[in-house]
């Protein structure tokens, strides 16, 4: 019988049923409910499960809940006394932290990247970027699809539209190419290619002129601070691999914030093509695309 007993429960029935019933998640409305914006930290308990799985599941959570970090801990490691846990990121970044002073490595994680400094995104809309930049949509498509297909550029999780990774390209002094937020590498359209007008950087700006008010992968502001810095490089990958013996950031800065445009910049020095985002993925630059998608897969 399903809704409230009435009436009296006699303590000689020798069984008694209670059907419990699913309420919704409040770590999914938590962000729409805040009158400012805030940093989500959620959790993600499994048990006796392979990492990569743990660390799958754990992504996928926090891409539901929109969460700025999932802890995710491993039930069967605790009861063997491992006090270690795996920071997921939203750009699917796994830190691992353990002890000693296991909680004030994540308070201290955790304080850093909610302090991280966010771009604003000022859409413009652009009909006319497909037809204007065919031949270097052209070039996007076949690269992102060959980074894909080595899974360098790997989907969200499986079966998902949405990749990972981006590529960037110079138009002129102050603007370039890029793929769109999520957008699909295995079979990259031309509405997932968008312009990058300029980057206001006292404003932390990011004009973006697109077809179907797509937003740009949050890389760009790291492309942009690279065609700045570096007038001689016209292309940016950056994947999710990892280049042996090349220089590393000291921490897993937040895409789409000044830190991450700021920071690892530095460390691409005289003869330095390719450096690596700590527990994020590689960024390759080159006089062209071809150039520094031949810098990732040496």
């Amino acid at each position: 019988m399903v809704g409230e007993y009435k009436g009296k429960i006699f303590s000689s029935k020798p069984l008694l049923n209670i059907q419990l019933f699913r309420l919704p998640k409040i770590i999914k409305s938590v962000k729409q409910w805040a009158k400012k914006p805030l940093f989500q930290v959620g959790f993600k308990l499994l048990s006796g499960v392979a990492e990569k799985e743990l660390i799958e599941v754990s992504y996928k959570s926090g891409l539901e809940n929109r969460s700025d970090l999932t802890i995710a801990n491993d039930l069967a490691k605790i009861n063997a006394g491992k006090q270690e846990i795996i920071l997921v990121t939203p750009e699917k970044g796994a830190v691992r932290l353990r002890e000693p002073n296991l909680a004030e490595k994540l308070v201290e994680f955790v304080e850093k990247r909610s302090r991280a400094q966010y771009f604003k995104t000022v859409l413009l809309s652009n009909k006319n970027i497909s037809k204007k930049y065919g031949n270097e949509i052209k070039t996007f498509k076949e690269f992102c699809g060959r980074l894909n297909k080595q899974g360098l550029m790997p989907d969200f999780f499986k079966g998902a539209i949405p990749g990972h990774g981006s590529l960037a390209l110079r138009i002129d002094k102050n603007s370039f190419l890029t793929t769109a937020r999520g957008s699909n590498k295995k079979n990259l359209h031309s509405s997932d290619i968008v312009l990058i007008r300029k980057v206001n950087w006292k404003k932390r700006e990011i004009i973006v002129e697109s077809f179907k008010s797509k937003k740009a992968s949050f890389n760009a502001v790291l492309a942009a601070r690279i065609f700045e810095k570096f007038p001689e490089a016209n292309a940016v990958v950056h994947t999710h691999s990892f280049a042996k013996n090349a220089p590393t950031t000291d921490f897993a800065y937040t895409p789409g914030t000044l830190e991450y445009a700021t920071k690892p910049v530095n460390l691409f020095k005289k003869n330095t093509k390719v450096i690596n985002l700590k527990d994020h993925g590689l960024v390759a630059i080159g006089g062209d695309l071809k150039e520094a998608v031949n810098y990732v897969f040496r």
